[in-house]
């Protein structure tokens, strides 16, 4: 008798192919799940990748390298509010990176609608939505979100209205934040005052504080008449007025005991203390306007905007290239002179020596400042200059232009890493902003109806053909 029960051969081996297909498939199920696991215990750099026009979320090398430094536990909080936004998200992206590359950093989102008090322990002014806070055992820093992403608008003449343009500056307020919670001494920078100086120009006064310089006026007049001791330089920037004799002692006696003085100044301004001050490191102004009489060493056709030669030195050396350019405007020439300290002076910026300072500034406006006369002082000057004493290590550094801190070519950036030299700072965490302004794609008519045609046409018809083929054969097995 036939057993009815008993498989055939083909009914056993597709027995087996689906037991092995179930096998297979539970195995497949198992290891998805395995490497979903560990691929999420990665750092998040190494399992996403950016792949933004702009590179918004790839840390740059200076970045990484203070990073993967800090040796300090930091938290950063991402304050969220009620509602979710992409820039809030590319924020927590960015935090992420920093999170992975070094595990002292923590990072966290507080949401400021439960928990409306928690900036309070950090700062008396409510941050904003997606503003963040860094924070570590030494002290702390807030960042606004407008910092984060900086919103700029700009008058448009053709369409009378004004032209809004974002910019994403989360690396170098993170990286500035995190350099400033973990740093054992921030430099203090003493702008001396009483003498009709000039304002630090808002882009100084901005890169200062993204570099976290901390910045107080100094009066030699008033208190004890000296600077204090905590300061990390003192910066004379453009005084009209001449300082009086006792300014420039507490400024010699700061300087001898190693202190360092930067000093700005402007060619009309004949200021013969500060002057003064300078013959005794060995450095004296030359009177007059500086004209460049290389053709290849000045700008907009004006003999009198200087683009001196920048000298290697530790202070060129700190440039994020070589092959820049800084702008010396209405600038005066400085000397080597003698003088009984022990002095090393160094060129920082020169001219060529076909240069030569017009000193009959009465008759200047009235006459060719192209051509020399037998008043002008002819030679090569040094536009900028430090001098520095052999024993204490104190320094006068003499920038003979008013415009070195403005955001001309790479002049902020040159007066910033001499700022960090004198400072004794190792680099700078100045990152420029990244923008998130994306150009539109512009499709032709006829291109656009050809790939339409494409994509809703033919795409789906050749998909649904290949699939009745292929159902057709299997049918027929």
């Amino acid at each position: 008798m036939k057993n009815i029960f008993k498989k055939t051969e083909g009914e056993q081996r597709r027995t087996r192919l689906g037991s092995f297909s179930l096998i297979g498939i539970a195995v497949a199920i198992i290891a998805v799940i395995v490497v979903n696991l560990l691929v999420s215990s990665l750092p998040s750099r190494l399992t996403k990748f950016d792949m933004s026009a702009e590179d918004l979320y790839t840390l740059s090398e200076d970045t990484e390298k203070l990073v993967a430094d800090v040796d300090a536990d930091i938290t950063m909080y991402q304050l969220l509010g009620s509602s979710s936004s992409t820039y809030g998200d590319m924020i927590w992206e960015l935090l992420s990176r920093y999170a992975s590359i070094n595990s002292h950093i923590k990072v966290e989102q507080v949401d400021i609608t439960l928990n409306p008090t928690f900036y309070q322990s950090y700062t008396d002014k409510a941050p904003s939505q997606n503003s963040v806070i860094v924070s570590s055992s030494l002290r702390s820093k807030v960042v606004d979100y407008s910092d984060i992403v900086v919103t700029t608008q700009t008058p448009n003449y053709q369409t009378m209205s004004y032209d809004t343009t974002y910019e994403f500056a989360g690396e170098a307020q993170m990286t500035s934040a995190i350099e400033y919670v973990t740093s054992d001494n921030l430099p203090v920078v003493y702008l001396l005052n009483g003498n009709g100086e000039s304002s630090l120009s808002s882009d100084f006064s901005s890169i200062l504080a993204d570099d976290n310089f901390r910045t107080e006026q100094l009066s030699l007049i008033t208190g004890d008449g000296k600077v204090p001791s905590d300061a990390s330089c003192v910066l004379i920037n453009v005084p009209q007025n001449d300082l009086s004799e006792d300014e420039v002692s507490a400024l010699e006696e700061y300087i001898d005991g190693g202190g360092k003085v930067i000093m700005i100044t402007y060619y009309p301004y004949t200021l013969a203390n500060l002057n003064a001050l300078g013959e005794r490191y060995g450095l004296s102004r030359v009177p007059g306007l500086l004209v460049e009489g290389s053709d290849s060493m000045y700008a907009s056709g004006k003999p009198y905007y200087l683009l001196p030669s920048i000298e290697s030195t530790d202070i060129s050396s700190m440039l994020s290239a070589s092959n820049v350019y800084i702008i010396a405007p209405e600038a005066h020439g400085i000397q080597k002179v003698d003088t009984d300290k022990t002095v090393t002076v160094d060129a920082l910026l020169s001219t060529s020596d076909k240069a030569y300072s017009k000193t009959n500034l009465e008759t200047l406006k009235n006459e060719t400042i192209y051509s020399v006369t037998d008043e002008d002082i002819e030679g090569q000057f040094m536009v900028a200059a430090r001098s520095t004493l052999s024993e204490s290590g104190g320094q006068l550094i003499w920038f003979g232009t008013p415009y070195l801190g403005e955001n001309y070519y790479a002049n902020l950036q040159y007066l910033i890493a001499t700022m960090n030299t004198v400072c004794e700072k190792e680099a700078s965490v100045t990152i420029a902003a990244k923008s998130l302004m994306s150009d539109s794609l512009t499709v032709p008519d006829g291109s656009s109806s050809f790939w339409l045609a494409i994509m809703c046409v033919v795409v789906p018809v050749a998909v649904t053909a290949s699939g009745l083929y292929v159902w057709n054969r299997r049918r027929k097995r």
